[in-house]
């Protein structure tokens, strides 16, 4: 019979050190990224790194989200602050005159041009993680800028840590004066 075992200081050490590799690579923090796909008159997907600014000024918050040469903009507008909840999407002509609403835009290199679309309905939901972080979900129709075409646009957003703007904030969705 043998009696209790003794670990040692060495492999306390190890133990502790195993231990603290496990919780950091644990509390490491995912990166924001923004997914999207779209089907109709145009179909594709993204996938790529996201970001957050909110502008307290204008009342208005900018998520975007770029591959390549592709982008999902989307901005939440008349807001006091960020707080979860649905806003409805509209085109961003009417953004003005419906206070806590969203607008999406969507930009890629199509076969042959540079394609554009707008949302005209559907929503953004936003929401927030234990650490702060912002999330949205987003569900719309869109209509490509200066044509018929329309598509159906869903994606999300995820782990967005939100940095005020400064001189970067302008009237969204138009050109600074």
């Amino acid at each position: 019979m043998s009696g209790p075992r003794v670990i040692s200081q060495g492999s306390w050490l190890v133990v502790y050190a195993l231990m603290q590799g496990c919780a950091q690579a644990g509390s490491e923090t995912r990166p924001a990224l923004l997914e999207a796909r779209w089907t109709g008159a145009d179909s594709g997907v993204m996938r790529g790194p996201a970001t957050a600014r909110w502008c307290a000024d204008n009342r208005f918050a900018e998520l975007l989200g770029l591959q390549g040469d592709t982008g999902i903009a989307i901005a939440i507008r008349r807001v006091d602050s960020l707080v979860p909840g649905q806003y409805p999407a509209v085109l961003p002509d009417s953004a003005d005159s419906i206070s806590a609403s969203a607008t999406v835009a969507l930009r890629f290199l199509a076969r042959s041009s540079v394609s554009g679309y707008q949302s005209d309905s559907g929503s953004v939901t936003l929401d927030r993680d234990a650490g702060g972080r912002l999330s949205a979900r987003f569900q719309v129709r869109a209509r490509v800028l200066g044509a018929a075409g329309r598509i159906s646009l869903r994606g999300s957003a995820v782990a967005m840590n939100v940095v005020r703007g400064g001189e970067e904030c302008t009237t969204p969705w138009r050109p600074s004066q």
